[in-house]
């Protein structure tokens, strides 16, 4: 249990937990609601989780999970950082913009 929530990280990650939320997805499920750039890249991290024994296949392409894990806080504070790391760069700049703007016009 502890080896497969190492492996677990990133967009693998990302699959795992909409697929929880979801209960029951297609890989076109999963292309466009995580913005992948193709189906073939949905399927890739699918079949991984179906490798790892995390998700049944059912007929007609749809996989639902079939192993809960214990994801736990670490990995959710290391998701929201990251997301605040990408985006910090444009708060900084549209509030120096923005100060600016307020103090000289």
């Amino acid at each position: 249990m502890e080896e497969e929530e190492i492996k677990l990280t990133g967009k693998a990650l990302m699959v795992y937990l909409y697929v929880l939320k979801k209960n029951r997805v297609t890989s076109k499920d999963v292309k466009e609601d995580l913005g992948f750039s193709s189906q073939s890249l949905a399927i890739y991290y699918l079949e991984k989780l179906w490798q790892m024994d995390l998700l049944n296949k059912e007929p007609g392409g749809y996989y639902s999970i079939k192993k809960r894990l214990n994801i736990g806080i670490i990995h959710f504070i290391k998701y929201i950082w990251l997301f605040f790391l990408k985006f910090l760069p444009y708060s900084i700049f549209f509030t120096i913009i923005f100060c600016y703007y307020y103090l000289f016009f």
